[in-house]
């Protein structure tokens, strides 16, 4: 379909994770490029303000979650020229319709009665999931082939705190070489063993790097095992996370919201697979992506119980892991 009249305000609806949302903003410049002089406005959940709060995409954020009260959003969005529902929730679709929006887009078969179109099929698993964000833009005939991610830049005070963290540790970062872990994942069932990490702790250690944890407060207790490391684990944002990052000259980590993050820097990863599958969710460039692909993988099994122990995510060796640094590295 064609927006057949000038366009002024766009509602775009993303309330998953942040890694989705990240996934999402090659869909924001597109509507950028496509409407220049439009209004983008922004519906994200609380974990996604550091990554869109000032974001040059974004004209403005309305950060929701359950329970809070409807009618300011709804002023905010009113008769907005067409809406985007890239999420599967059901508000996002209703906010949409309540605000009189003539055209509302969506994919979920949840929201069909709030849309005006549908974009038929689910998301391919063959498919990288900006590009699957995309096909609802597209039925705007809204496109791009740039899937370049795009995260809120560093405030400087952001960037004063990362700084002083690093020099306070005793790291010097116009010499020191980092390689920055992420052990840590939304789903245990994501994560790689913590011993094999350990293992390739040490071989960064021998060949001179200096290995960094990062992850959410949520993890902190559990990374505290983790000798030998420079452990900021809980202790930075999400855009100081991203900047500690753009220092470092690797990423090692599962399918977790840090690879994303990187993809931002352009830093380089290796980045481990189990239930979920790379093709989807990898970076397309700067990543390089280990799976062992069994009968039951990819399954998407992140919030139960796995009848055989994790045997995708287990079958990845520290070796393995090692042998790829060492390519990137040029070890």
């Amino acid at each position: 379909m064609k927006i057949n009249k000038p366009v002024k305000k766009v509602f775009v609806a993303q309330r998953a994770s942040l890694g989705d949302t990240l996934l999402s903003t090659p869909t924001l410049r597109a509507i950028k490029e496509k409407y220049p002089e439009s209004r983008t406005i922004f519906l994200a959940s609380p974990s996604a303000r550091d990554i869109l709060e000032g974001h040059p995409y974004v004209d403005e954020l309305i950060v929701y979650e359950k329970g809070d009260r409807v009618f300011p959003i709804i002023k905010k969005i009113w008769r907005s020229d067409f809406a985007l529902i890239l999420d599967y929730h059901y508000r996002s679709s209703l906010f949409s319709w309540l605000a009189r929006i003539p055209v509302r887009i969506g994919r979920s078969p949840l929201n069909k009665s709030f849309l005006t179109h549908q974009v038929l099929g689910t998301p391919s698993s063959d498919v990288y999931e900006a590009e699957n964000t995309l096909a609802v833009a597209r039925y705007a005939g809204i496109d791009t082939m740039n899937y370049k991610l795009v995260m809120a830049p560093l405030k400087a005070l952001e960037q004063e705190k990362a700084d002083r963290l690093l020099r306070t540790a005793g790291i010097d970062i116009e010499k020191d070489k980092l390689v920055v872990l992420a052990p840590y994942s939304l789903s245990d069932l994501k994560d790689w063993p913590e011993e094999n990490y350990r293992q390739v702790i040490g071989f960064l250690k021998k060949h001179g790097y200096k290995p960094v944890l990062v992850g959410g407060k949520e993890h902190r207790s559990r990374a505290s095992g983790f000798r030998g490391v420079y452990n900021f684990v809980g202790d930075t944002n999400i855009r100081e996370t991203a900047y500690l990052i753009s220092l470092a000259e690797l990423v090692i980590c599962g399918c977790t919201s840090v690879l994303h993050f990187a993809a931002t820097t352009s830093t380089k990863a290796v980045a481990i697979y189990g239930p979920t599958t790379p093709v989807q969710w990898a970076p397309r460039q700067g990543c390089t992506p280990i799976s062992k692909f069994l009968d039951c993988s990819p399954c998407y099994n992140t919030g139960r119980e796995c009848e055989r122990d994790k045997l995708c995510v287990r079958l990845v060796t520290a070796e393995e892991v090692m042998r790829e640094v060492s390519q990137i590295l040029k070890l």
